[in-house]
């Protein structure tokens, strides 16, 4: 499942950019966004046990489209991580950019309910760790790309919206011989600012 996932997730970015760009020319909203993550590694090769790491994002959202089908494209920070057996918190913050095809229920009304698939691409800006050591140089240890596979929906309220959406990451992060990729939630709550 996971190599398949690991091919799929650039093509899954490539079409919903694709069904979203010809609905750019009608930009249907933009707005600003943020709320809480969490987060958590999945290991493909032995490593120590993990628990789930709450973090934050904040960043934009463009609505594209008018009507059923849509798209939607962000700018985000985000923070992800993991916590380790043994007390080590790993945290990891990234400039990241999904791009998904949506699709909304009741459009043109006051409440509404939409679901959105797509990708993801992040660009890690900054890492850090406390407690006992687990990468030696996390900054040497925690490649600074990643990209992944993003399902989820919400609903909207007039300018307000709010949505909740998983995360797959489909690329290895770690550069050290134990492979490791991206999962959590993210609880997002926004505002229309141009509508």
């Amino acid at each position: 499942m996971i190599p398949r996932l690991r091919i799929l997730s650039p093509a899954v970015v490539a079409l919903a950019g694709v069904l979203a760009v010809p609905a750019a020319a009608g930009a249907q909203a933009l707005g600003i966004h943020g709320g809480v993550t969490v987060s958590d590694y999945h290991f493909e090769t032995p490593a120590p046990a993990t628990s789930t790491l709450t973090g934050g994002s904040a960043g934009l959202f463009v609505l594209l489209g008018e009507g059923t089908f849509g798209g939607v494209i962000e700018a985000n920070w985000i923070r992800r991580g993991t916590k380790l057996a043994g007390g080590t918190e790993v945290r990891v913050d990234y400039i990241e950019f999904p791009v998904a095809a949506r699709i909304e229920f009741g459009s043109g009304q006051d409440l509404s309910l939409h679901l959105l698939g797509g990708g993801t691409f992040a660009f890690k800006i900054r890492e850090s760790q406390s407690g006992p050591p687990f990468f030696e140089i996390p900054e040497d240890d925690i490649d600074g790309f990643d990209h992944g596979i993003i399902a989820g929906g919400g609903l909207e309220y007039r300018q307000f919206i709010a949505n909740a959406r998983y995360t797959w990451g489909t690329r290895d992060i770690s550069d050290r011989p134990i492979e490791a990729y991206n999962r959590g939630w993210s609880f997002m709550v926004g505002f229309k600012i141009i509508n």
